[in-house]
């Protein structure tokens, strides 16, 4: 599925692709989601590699996970999980540009409107939530121009936290 930039920041030349996640992208993706810049924002990773490769290895039909590529280049990761486990939505989402490079430039806008429209034709999803935390303007505003609504505010380790709805 590849996508033409809708007027964001996105070098207008730039196609924006999601790919279905493979194992040498675990690893990748495990080291880069490690940097501190990074981590903190981070809702949730494994704390090992191996354990990376066992979940990606072990998961099963409620979690579904494409990786990100702008051009030619691997820059992130977007899945849900818990598909129809939940009785507030029907999945949860998460999303990591990992390449700062492409941060600030609408890329993980454009992949969630794309994940968002997969997810729905590929499993009839009605709803889709997602957990931050507030410190994570980045991710609120992603959030926000795909028109999620805030609908929780708790703390979680010690941090203040969110929960955002969208109804598809």
């Amino acid at each position: 599925m590849s996508y033409i930039n809708r007027g964001w920041r996105v070098n207008m030349q730039s196609n924006i692709y999601l790919k279905e996640q493979k194992e040498e992208h675990v690893q990748v993706f495990f080291e880069m989601g490690n940097d501190e810049k990074i981590r903190k924002y981070m809702y949730r990773l494994p704390d090992t590699l191996g354990e990376a490769l066992d979940e990606y290895r072990n998961r099963d039909c409620s979690c579904y996970r494409c990786v990100i590529y702008v051009e030619e280049r691997y820059i992130g990761d977007i899945w849900c999980h818990d598909l129809f486990k939940l009785n507030y939505v029907d999945a949860l989402l998460s999303c990591c540009i990992f390449d700062m490079a492409y941060w600030n430039k609408g890329v993980a806008t454009i992949a969630l409107d794309m994940f968002l429209s997969k997810i729905k034709d590929q499993f009839h999803i009605q709803t889709a939530g997602a957990y931050l935390y507030g410190d994570n303007k980045r991710s609120l505003k992603v959030l926000e121009k795909n028109n999620f609504k805030k609908i929780d505010t708790f703390v979680e380790q010690n941090k203040i936290a969110y929960f955002y709805k969208k109804e598809l």
